[in-house]
């Protein structure tokens, strides 16, 4: 297929069924977006090792590759069996990679609807959600812009460690919390959030608590104070009382079970003599 033509931009031929040709394709490449290629399934994941291995031996620091959402080895589309091997050929080369499981493209379908307007296929009632190629260009080009003007990334057993405030890691950092993780962070804003009312409170006490002929409100300045305090301590001693406090849920101390005597078996009895 004809490359087109642009300012600034060097076309250098290469194809994935001819492995020499991809040698100078990638010579000088530091970081390279590599397109699925065209191919019956079964042969298409071959070519595209052929790109990969060829990257591997220029030398190329970061490889973005255009999979397919739904890429598995189980799939009943044979080509997102292709991109799945495709996927663990990449991962099998040993240099930094990333995939992007684009959907399929928008304008695949438009010479597939019938007289009627409708696409039929063997999809039953299912849905598909497709997205434009500018989409996907636009994607691919944001994860190539920071490889290309920043520095390469490095991945090692240190830098790739939770960071807990500088002392060495206790678990790991992409590990699941528990719900009661946010919701007590959310209970202490709230509470913190109606605290800060009393700061203008405390600000105007002096002048308020006057009396109503010196130009204050008197006693209902205290009042109004102490029936917000209320309310506020009202709505703590409910969520304590909920146990929305509690970090993990109580577990019920499960009695001890008592000793039974088997059926037939007569208890020990004390015999004073």
């Amino acid at each position: 297929q004809q490359a087109p033509r642009l300012e600034g931009v060097e076309v250098v031929r290469g194809d994935f069924a001819e492995p020499a040709t991809l040698d100078d394709a990638f010579a000088g490449v530091s970081n390279a977006l590599v397109v699925s290629g065209s191919g019956k399934p079964g042969e298409r994941a071959r070519l595209h090792q052929n790109a990969f291995e060829a990257a591997a031996r220029a030398r190329v620091r970061h490889v973005v590759y255009l999979s397919l959402q739904g890429a598995s080895p189980s799939s009943r589309y044979p080509f997102s069996r292709d991109h799945f091997l495709s996927e663990q050929y990449l991962a099998a080369i040993g240099i930094p990679y990333t995939m992007l499981r684009n959907a399929f493209y928008l304008d695949m379908f438009l010479e597939k609807f019938d007289a009627d307007g409708v696409i039929r296929g063997p999809a039953n009632e299912s849905r598909g959600a497709f997205v434009s190629r500018e989409d996907a260009a636009q994607t691919a080009a944001a994860m190539l812009a920071p490889l290309i003007i920043g520095k390469p990334r490095v991945h090692d057993p240190i830098k790739d460690s939770a960071y807990e405030c500088g002392l060495p890691p206790m678990a790991d950092a992409h590990t699941r919390f528990s719900v009661k993780f946010y919701l007590i962070a959310m209970l202490f804003i709230i509470f913190d959030i109606e605290v800060v009312f009393m700061l203008g409170w405390g600000a105007v006490f002096r002048d308020l608590i006057k009396p109503v002929a010196e130009g204050g409100i008197g006693i209902k300045m205290l009042l109004g104070a102490l029936l917000f305090l209320g309310i506020l301590e009202v709505g703590h001693i409910y969520a304590w009382k909920k146990g929305a406090l509690d970090w993990a849920p109580r577990k019920e101390r499960m009695p001890e079970p008592k000793p039974v005597a088997a059926k037939g078996e007569k208890k020990p009895e004390l015999v004073a003599s």
